[in-house]
C-alpha cells in the first residue's frame, strides 16, 4: 500500500509564529491619556498603531459634556515619527455635529499614514534597542490646551480613530475638564 503524502506548504516554526503574530487590521490604542483637562494647560495624548498599515491617516475627536458646556479648543501639536524622523505637525481643530446634533472638536490627520503596528514580530529577535525602535515608531503623540471656563467639572470623551476601520479601530476614555487649577489638591485631598 502506498502511503499519501500531504500538499501542505513546509513551514518552519519561526514563520508559522509570525504569521499569528501579524494584524488583521487597523487599530490604534491610547496608551497615555491624562485624566483631566484644566484651563489653559496642555493636554498630552500618547497612542500607536497596533493593527495593520494603512495610508488613509487618523482622526482625534473630543466631545461630551464639556464641549456642551463652553470647552474651546483651537490648534493641536502632533508628534509622530516619518522615515525614521520625528515630525512635528501644527493643526487647527474643526467642529463638526455628532449624530446627537452636539458638537465636536475634530483633528483630522488624513496625510499621516499610520505604520504597521507587529513591532513585537521580531519573535525570537535578540536585538531589544531594534524592538525598542520598531515600537517607537509606531507611536502618535498629540498636544492641546483648551479653554474652559465654567466653573462645573465636566466629562470630555476623547477618541482616536484610524478613517480605514473607525468602529473596530478607535481607541477611547473619558476624562474630566475642569477650569479649578487646584483640581488634583481638591480630587485627592480626601
Amino acid at each position: 500500500m502506498k502511503k499519501k503524502g500531504n500538499n501542505l506548504p513546509k513551514m518552519n516554526i519561526m514563520e508559522v509564529a509570525k504569521s499569528l503574530m501579524l494584524p488583521d487590521s487597523v487599530k490604534l490604542e491610547l496608551n497615555v491619556a491624562g485624566t483631566v483637562l484644566i484651563n489653559s494647560f496642555v493636554y498630552t495624548i500618547g497612542f500607536q498603531s497596533i493593527g495593520k498599515p494603512s495610508s488613509k491617516g487618523f482622526a482625534l475627536s473630543v466631545a461630551g459634556e464639556g464641549v456642551k458646556n463652553g470647552l474651546e479648543l483651537e490648534w493641536a501639536e502632533v508628534h509622530y515619527f516619518k522615515n525614521g524622523k520625528e515630525k512635528t505637525l501644527k493643526k487647527r481643530f474643526e467642529t463638526s455635529k455628532n449624530k446627537s446634533n452636539e458638537k465636536v472638536f475634530m483633528l483630522r490627520m488624513s496625510e499621516i499614514a499610520l505604520p504597521s503596528g507587529n513591532a513585537n514580530s521580531t519573535f525570537g529577535e535578540q536585538n531589544k534597542q531594534k524592538v525598542f525602535m520598531e515600537q517607537t515608531l509606531t507611536q502618535f503623540t498629540i498636544k492641546f490646551s483648551g479653554i474652559y471656563t465654567n466653573k462645573q467639572d465636566s466629562e470630555l470623551l476623547v477618541t482616536v480613530y484610524p478613517y480605514e476601520n473607525i468602529i473596530e479601530g478607535a481607541s477611547s476614555k473619558w476624562i474630566d475638564c475642569t477650569c479649578d487649577e487646584s483640581y488634583f489638591e481638591r480630587k485627592f485631598k480626601g
